[in-house]
């Protein structure tokens, strides 16, 4: 083959290599423009979808049982027993400061390491009465005490959702313990109230308790 030969082959070649990659096969199928999804539209719809077929309602009262169940199997307070020797004493609230305390402006209105009692701006609203709630002595005594004074009662043991819907009485529970270990109370019934700006605690016994 001739040098002008092999030039035309080569063009023929790079020709048919461009044609063949350059080829258009029209449109295949339906096609559609790629957008984004709105995701908070798409969080809606899928609400409104829950909603209409009554599975969000499903799933509340899912969540609301299982709350109330929780809430209801609360872990008894470590280190509390019925009490067996009466005790009264006075509670300081007062800490230091770990760090400064500033205003909105920045401008610091407690320094680091400042003695600080709560009870010196703010009051105890309620009595705290501290109760085992699987004891009916000290469940009947908190009941009676909450009809003629201002107080929250607080179980350490027992189940607080059965005792709200029987007695339809809030109640509330020392989850581990951080109120009665706050202030050292071992024994219930414990009631804590405020006298100046201290608090007054009392570890005392009820009916056959």
């Amino acid at each position: 083959m001739n040098s002008c030969l092999c030039v035309v082959v080569l063009c023929l070649g790079l020709m048919a290599a461009q044609y063949t990659h350059a080829k258009d096969f029209g449109v295949v199928g339906q096609t559609f423009e790629i957008e984004e999804v709105d995701m908070l539209e798409f969080i809606k719809a899928r609400l409104s979808q829950m909603e209409r077929t009554g599975v969000l309602a499903q799933k509340q009262s899912e969540m609301k049982n299982r709350l109330g169940e929780y809430v209801n199997a609360s872990t008894p307070v470590e280190g509390i027993i019925g009490t067996t020797n009466p005790k009264t004493w006075v509670f300081d609230p007062s800490y230091i400061l770990q760090e400064d305390i500033k205003d909105q402006d920045g401008d610091i209105i407690h320094k680091k390491g400042t003695v600080v009692n709560p009870l010196d701006t703010v009051a105890l609203p309620q009595h705290l009465l501290f109760i085992d709630g699987n004891s009916k002595e000290q469940v009947d005594y908190a009941l009676n005490y909450s009809r003629s004074d201002i107080c929250k009662i607080i179980l350490v043991k027992g189940a607080p959702m059965d005792l709200m819907k029987r007695h339809k009485v809030r109640t509330y529970f020392d989850q581990k313990g951080i109120l009665t270990g706050r202030f050292g109370i071992t024994q219930a019934p414990a009631l804590v109230k405020q006298k100046g700006n201290r608090l007054l605690i009392e570890e005392f016994k009820v009916g056959g308790n």
